[in-house]
């Protein structure tokens, strides 16, 4: 099993970010031929919730286990708190970095699968609204969803006041990362909208 942290510049966050991987054989033989069958690795993308970062998964659960039980490679980044959607004011494109560059630099550096049907995105609550969202919008790269209770919030913050606060965000964080609360709902940022289209 490797652990591995990773940095590079991202072209769709613009700056330098950091992912972690557990990769289920030694770096050295998986590198020169995947998995102990000669085939390249499924991989599982896995996003961390609300206020965690790309530790979350090393530290609190049985991820490593999981991979290697499973011969499985594991990425986790970090999706600040943007539910992993792109933050269009500031650019940096949160799901475009999710959906595209982080499995497209993946699969250059790892004996990967470049398949649809080997390639899965997970998440738990921040994470698993974003990997609900990002799977279906990018139903092309991820064959398989995992959601763990999702903060499919949409429903929630539709429409809300100004001087709404929930004891967890308020109305300004809401409408910077979903834009217009008023029109949310049956928006690109509403995963029901997506299953529909």
């Amino acid at each position: 099993m490797a652990y591995l942290q990773v940095n590079f510049f991202s072209k769709a966050l613009k700056r330098l970010t950091v992912f972690n991987a557990f990769i289920p054989l030694d770096y050295m033989e998986a590198r020169s031929g995947g998995n102990s069958s000669g085939q390249p690795f499924k991989a599982l993308y896995l996003l961390h919730g609300y206020h965690g970062n790309h530790m979350d998964w090393v530290c609190n659960s049985n991820m490593q286990l999981f991979s290697s039980k499973y011969n499985i490679a594991v990425f986790m980044p970090s999706g600040e708190n943007f539910f992993y959607l792109n933050d269009t004011d500031s650019g940096a494109m949160y799901s475009e970095y999710i959906g595209c560059e982080l499995v497209e630099f993946t699969r250059k550096m790892f004996p990967v699968s470049d398949k649809r049907e080997n390639t899965f995105i997970g998440g738990l609550s921040m994470g698993g609204y974003g990997a609900i969202r990002n799977g279906l919008k990018y139903s092309e790269t991820f064959g398989r969803i995992i959601a763990l209770s999702s903060a499919l919030i949409v429903d929630k913050i539709a429409g809300i006041p100004v001087d709404y606060n929930d004891g967890i965000a308020d109305y300004k964080y809401y409408s910077r990362v979903f834009g217009d609360v008023n029109k949310v709902k049956g928006s690109d940022k509403d995963p029901e909208a997506w299953c529909f289209s």
